[in-house]
């Protein structure tokens, strides 16, 4: 093999090794980038699900014996608030519209809260204590179901796009080594070509 073609093996190697190297590096960089999303989501999900409870405990006391015009409505107020804002900053972790549903859905709990103050106002305990049965209820449900599908499946994506990535780099490296390979096969096949021996001619006496 001429010295010439050798050293373009040689090039053309540390092209397809590079380019291995550099494709393996930007399918991590994006593997992590999805997994910091997912905890992101996952983080928000868990402080939304926080107040929830929290909510739920708090506004219950608007109808208990000796809690009537305590301090609840103001730390309900101050929960709301907190988790509005929980739901917000999904819009920047996950698709716009499952942000949208769990957006949506603090939204409607905090109109079924106004509806029971709107009572409790007025004076009828027992029509607020049937929202807090019935409606107040069921919005905290949907809110609940919401953030769990959100963080389900942001998961599922999380965990595709992660074996995706590990299957095209085991690709991509596995076609780098069977290139290498046979590179090298063919190397050891064909010998560097030894330079031609300098002919000395002996001359004709005249």
């Amino acid at each position: 093999m001429h010295p010439r073609t050798r050293v373009g093996f040689v090039i053309v190697l540390l092209a397809v090794g590079l380019g291995a190297a550099a494709f393996v590096w930007r399918s991590t960089e994006r593997t992590a980038a999805v997994r910091q999303r997912a905890d992101a989501t996952e983080s928000r999900v868990a402080a939304v699900l926080s107040g929830l409870v929290e909510f739920g405990s708090a506004q219950a006391l608007y109808v208990a014996p000796g809690q009537t015009g305590g301090p609840w409505p103001a730390r309900v107020s101050r929960i709301l608030s907190r988790m509005s804002a929980d739901a917000e900053a999904l819009r920047g972790v996950v698709a716009p519209a499952q942000a949208e549903t769990v957006v949506a859905a603090v939204g409607r709990l905090v109109t079924v809260d106004a509806r029971v103050r709107d009572q409790l106002g007025k004076g009828d305990a027992r029509g607020a204590a049937d929202l807090l049965s019935n409606a107040s209820r069921d919005a905290q449900d949907a809110l609940a179901a919401r953030v769990r599908e959100v963080a389900a499946s942001t998961r599922t994506e999380a965990r595709a796009m992660e074996a995706e990535a590990r299957l095209q780099q085991s690709a991509v490296v596995g076609s780098a080594a069977l290139i290498w390979f046979v590179a090298a096969l063919a190397l050891a096949r064909w010998p560097a070509r030894a330079s031609r021996p300098v002919e000395i001619g002996s001359t004709s006496a005249t």
